[in-house]
């Protein structure tokens, strides 16, 4: 999964704007995703842990 992360993080710098999930539970994960791509303009990015978001947002 972070390769697929690692490849949303470079179309963080698309226009779209993003938000970062910091979540372990799948089930939330998969619902927070559904609904900020069904019900805003942004895109979901996902951390399964607080040490993968930060690694995240070192690369935005």
């Amino acid at each position: 999964m972070p390769q697929i992360q690692d490849t949303l993080l470079e179309e963080m710098h698309a226009t779209r704007k993003t938000i970062l999930i910091v979540e372990d539970d799948p089930y939330i994960c998969e619902f927070l995703t559904m609904a900020i791509s069904q019900e805003t303009p942004y895109q979901a990015l996902l951390a399964e842990t607080g040490e993968r978001a930060f690694e995240m947002i070192q690369h935005v």
